[in-house]
């Protein structure tokens, strides 16, 4: 995984059991790679690119023409990164769908984020370990929040020198668009700071 080289690494929507040459046309289709190379994505930001891309090389290194499982590859970026995300990305594979992520300014200084699933399928109080980037650009801040939601509901302080009331505000709740999840904005403060950056390019 380098300058000239590509890699293809499929990671499912959801584990099957494929014994058969139809279920494996049924299941490893556009959607499967779509939603796999989003996750790849969202931990590639995660834990970090360089740190990424050697996982990657350990991980061909050490299975070159063997047969691997995914926990094979969430081994080789434990191992390299130092950062337990098996858990976390169990939760991605084994649950279909995506969360809804809704955001409610509480007050100037605090924010509601709240997981949803897309759908019912798994139960409505499913949730995921999601790693979340929060951009604030004002005319004297450009700052990210990082953090991992990993329950349904948290209230983010910020803090005293951002303010949601501010009328330069530029926000975005998926900075970079690297979370495989879709943001609610539930407040018009917070509306007209994603309009801002809409309109400013940002």
């Amino acid at each position: 995984y380098g300058r000239g080289q590509h890699f293809s690494l499929c990671v499912c929507v959801q584990e099957v059991d494929a014994n058969n040459i139809h279920t494996i046309i049924e299941f490893f289709d556009v959607l499967c790679y779509g939603k796999g190379s989003c996750i790849l994505r969202m931990l590639n930001h995660y834990v970090g690119e360089e740190r990424f891309r050697n996982s990657v090389r350990a991980y061909i290194r050490r299975h070159a023409h063997g047969v691997v499982t995914k926990e094979d590859f969430w081994r080789a970026v434990e191992e390299e990164t130092s950062v337990p995300i098996a858990d976390m990305m169990a939760l991605w594979i084994q649950q279909s769908g995506f969360p809804v992520v809704t955001v409610t300014a509480l007050s100037a200084h605090e924010l509601e984020i709240v997981q949803t699933p897309v759908h019912d399928l798994n139960g409505p109080n499913t949730t995921w370990t999601i790693p979340m980037r929060l951009r604030f650009i004002t005319d004297t801040a450009n700052e990210a929040m990082e953090f991992v939601l990993s329950t349904q509901r948290r209230v983010l302080r910020l803090p005293e020198h951002l303010s949601l009331t501010d009328p330069t505000l530029l926000f975005n709740a998926n900075d970079e668009q690297t979370g495989y999840y879709v943001v609610n904005y539930a407040s018009d403060l917070l509306w007209s700071a994603v309009m801002r950056g809409i309109f400013n390019n940002q």
